[in-house]
């Protein structure tokens, strides 16, 4: 595939007017608070959990200097995305959420909390992708941490043994289940995997001319990414490094918008609407598109402002502190 020529990083909006976009969307939303999502979308959040999780989450154990085990779950991302974080923390009721610009984390590494709340998310719901294998390598290894048969030597021993296991990164088996069925089945899964790893895009097509993209791009993971294809009708390549699915064409756009609306939690589902409203806009001239193309690069850049947060921690985010 021809490389396309994206548009170049720098903004002209200011800091003031990024901050104002940001706090409002916070306070705003989709006009729905977080407890009335939980209220109404319980069991849906799990599964736009794991997808998010198979997009940028992580199961990690290590041996510590001293000797002892940690286990940790945890989802990173740009710190502009705490949104998310806080809707994670929030329905789950555990974990921490930590800044270190320009990410931020949300994990939960208390070993009780992840097996009362953690692990049992990722049995009802699995991952697709070859995330998989690093659960159920973390599962184990959290399974011989409860052996209680077992002498703090042994577990050792078969924790360092669990951990130096080749890594796996072939397709999750639980992907050969649901086929062509993925949007039914696993639909919430498809918007959190989205959200952590999709990209809604302008690019120049031509000289002065700037049309609309989504993108998704993998290491490994073409099974997931050829179905995910077929779904909207995006073109698939296999690269030296990656995979990629990608389109710019009318009718699989128009897919990919009815299929993602009103559908995100986190800061993505403002740059979704943008980017939506402006493809079904008849005035797509290169002025108007440039104007979106700065705008929505205005909006990526926001980083996590400390002192809101810290003055406004319960109108932020719609919810009181936990």
């Amino acid at each position: 595939m021809k490389s396309k020529k994206k548009i170049p990083s720098e903004t002209k909006r200011s800091a003031f007017y990024k901050k104002k976009i940001y706090h409002h969307f916070l306070e705003k939303g989709d006009s729905r608070s977080l407890s009335s999502l939980t209220k109404k979308n319980g069991e849906d959040f799990y599964d736009w959990l794991v997808g998010f999780t198979d997009g940028d989450g992580n199961f990690y154990f290590s041996k510590t200097k001293k000797g002892s085990w940690t286990f940790s779950f945890k989802i990173t991302q740009s710190s502009y995305n705490l949104r998310a974080l806080y809707h994670m923390k929030t329905i789950i009721g555990v974990g921490k959420i930590t800044i270190s610009e320009p990410f931020a984390t949300y994990r939960v590494r208390d070993y009780n909390h992840i097996r009362e709340y953690i692990l049992p998310i990722f049995e009802k719901y699995p991952l697709l992708t070859s995330k998989y294998f690093e659960y159920v390598k973390f599962k184990k290894a959290i399974e011989i941490q409860s052996n209680i048969t077992l002498s703090s030597a042994e577990k050792s021993r078969y924790l360092e043994k669990l951990k130096n296991q080749e890594k796996i990164l072939r397709a999750s088996p639980a992907l050969e289940n649901f086929g062509n069925q993925l949007k039914d089945k696993r639909k919430k899964w498809l918007v959190g995997f989205v959200e952590a790893e999709g990209s809604f895009y302008l690019t120049e097509k031509s000289k002065n001319r700037l049309v609309h993209g989504f993108e998704i791009t993998q290491k490994s993971e073409e099974a997931l990414l050829q179905k995910i294809a077929d779904l909207f009708e995006m073109k698939f390549y296999k690269k030296r490094t990656h995979f990629t699915v990608v389109t710019s064409k009318k009718d699989s756009l128009e897919k990919v918008i009815t299929f993602f609306h009103k559908t995100m939690k986190g800061m993505k589902s403002l740059e979704y609407r943008i980017w939506a409203r402006s493809f079904k806009k008849k005035d797509k001239s290169f002025e108007k598109l440039s104007a979106i193309v700065n705008l929505l690069r205005s909006i990526r850049s926001i980083r996590f402002d400390k002192n809101f947060c810290k003055k406004r921690p319960d109108s932020a985010f719609g919810h009181k502190g936990t």
